[in-house]
């Protein structure tokens, strides 16, 4: 039987949110990347 307690946030903190937005502007930059070298 497990009895510890688990912490669960209801509200994201805003490292969540600068990591999110750190991986977003990463994939378009590859995105942006890979269309400029097929049009090349």
């Amino acid at each position: 039987m497990y009895s510890g307690s688990i912490s669960v946030t209801p509200v994201p903190e805003p490292e969540a949110y600068a990591m999110l937005l750190a991986g977003l502007g990463l994939m378009g930059a590859v995105v942006r990347r890979r269309s400029m070298r097929k049009t090349s």
